[in-house]
């Protein structure tokens, strides 16, 4: 991206330091289409680095969400494989830090986030439940779609 990019560290700013932070960022890598149905050590101590970059979990939704939403319009004969690291979500958190920085403000990636929970299928195997995320599904063969919804606390 340009260089003439703000140098704020608001996108790098955390919302919380709670506790949950780290069990948020696995619950919704777990709750994604084409993802394990277990996190990895490397998958929490990668979600460890993000707290401690100061990653607000606002990015780190954004950026799960939007990668998966860019897997989503595949032909069924042309499937790509399963996501196996939380890494593989890297490049699009720096994206949208980038997004924060150089174009986009936080109302911007609160709508956008709202709008990519609409079209994400989440899995049901996460336990948290709130009123704000409508109900989706995981698409997963040999599955019966079951509705989830997610909290998450900023």
């Amino acid at each position: 991206m340009s260089s003439t990019c703000s140098s704020s560290t608001a996108a790098s700013t955390p919302f919380h330091r709670r506790p949950d932070y780290l069990r948020a960022v696995i619950e919704l890598y777990l709750a994604l289409p084409d993802t394990p149905r277990r996190s990895r050590p490397d998958d929490r101590f990668f979600a460890r680095q993000l707290l401690h970059r100061g990653v607000p979990l606002l990015v780190v939704e954004a950026a799960l969400l939007i990668a998966s939403a860019r897997r989503l319009p595949r032909e069924p004969n042309d499937p790509l494989p399963p996501i196996r690291s939380l890494r593989y979500f890297t490049y699009a958190v720096e994206e949208i830090q980038q997004e924060l920085r150089c174009r986009m403000d936080h109302s911007s990636l609160l709508a956008y986030v709202n709008y990519l929970r609409t079209k994400v299928p989440l899995s049901d195997s996460t336990p948290l439940t709130a009123p704000s995320r409508p109900a989706t599904t995981k698409r997963r063969l040999g599955s019966s779609p079951q509705p989830v919804q997610l909290r998450f606390r900023w």
